[in-house]
């Protein structure tokens, strides 16, 4: 059996055609979407004594009305000083441009252990006790931001150490 071009529906073709022509464009429209909006990448930067929670938009949109919680964990052992700080996260929003970063610090145990330095071995002992009870603390990170006009959540977990480089 021949085909005969002259009896196909050219119309029931091409209205196929179309349609699926039409769902590839939107599913390709709706990906790039997904590529352009603000991803956030959480890290722990170590400098000394001093650890601060590194924010960096690797994404192509702003993040704006970004919300931070820090978890129970990392409230219970935190001296006055990181009470603080971590109290100014927690009441802030902030706003992350496309590629920049944004440093928060978490504890600044560089003063209390250089004054430590002066006084009995033993006081600078419960101090680093401290800091390696901090590193092992887990760091819960719940919050949000909004991107290309939608919210997103945040719901990270992860402790100093898996930052840190030891010679082990």
């Amino acid at each position: 059996m021949l085909l005969d071009l002259h009896e196909i529906d050219w119309s029931a073709i091409s209205a196929i055609v179309s349609a699926v022509m039409a769902f590839l464009t939107y599913w390709i429209i709706r990906q790039n979407r997904d590529f352009k909006k603000a991803i956030l990448v959480f890290e722990i930067k170590i400098d000394q004594y001093d650890f601060y929670i590194e924010i960096t938009n690797v994404g192509e949109s702003i993040a704006t009305n970004l919300t931070l919680k820090l978890g129970n964990e990392l409230h219970r052992i935190a001296s006055g000083y990181s009470s603080v700080l971590i109290s100014r996260i927690e009441q802030g929003k902030f706003t992350i441009k496309p590629h920049e970063s944004k440093s928060l610090k978490i504890e600044g145990a560089t003063v209390t252990v250089r004054l430590s330095e002066k006084h009995q071995s033993r006081d600078r002992e419960t101090i680093y006790n401290y800091l390696e009870e901090l590193g092992d603390t887990p760091i819960k990170i719940i919050g949000s931001y909004k991107t290309l006009g939608k919210r997103v959540k945040i719901d990270e977990s992860f402790s100093i150490n898996d930052f840190r480089i030891t010679n082990h």
